[in-house]
């Protein structure tokens, strides 16, 4: 060593070829035998190649299945429905009555919308 190095915060010494090639041929020989155990275990478990057995076929093709027949008569009978529904007078099922939507838009127009805060739903 010489005086300019004494005070050097750094290593001095050189890396030992010789412990590099010790760790070099830990690391060949752990994955050597890492190749080695995977394959004894892909052999333990393996399966034998069987011979594929034929698929029976149907006798006869499966159609999809048939959920609107005529869509365009059942979207005109629910068009129609919805229609008398909105247009008419009558009574829905738990007893409450129905009014025509042009009729309500009268009475609310008239009346005004009715208001919860005053107390009197008017």
């Amino acid at each position: 060593m010489s005086e300019n190095n004494k005070g050097a915060k750094y290593e001095q010494r050189d890396v030992s070829v010789r412990m590099v090639l010790y760790a070099g041929a830990i690391l060949v020989v752990f994955v050597a035998v890492s190749l080695a155990f995977v394959a004894f275990l892909t052999g333990l478990f393996s399966v034998p190649d069987r011979e594929p057995t034929p698929v029976r076929t149907a006798e006869r093709p499966v159609a999809g299945p048939r959920l609107e027949v005529y869509p365009k008569a059942d979207l005109d009978a629910l068009n129609a429905n919805n229609r008398r529904l909105v247009e008419t007078y009558g009574r829905s099922e738990d007893g409450r009555i129905r009014i025509p939507a042009a009729r309500a838009i009268d009475i609310l127009a008239d009346r005004g919308w009715p208001n919860d805060t005053n107390g009197d739903g008017r």
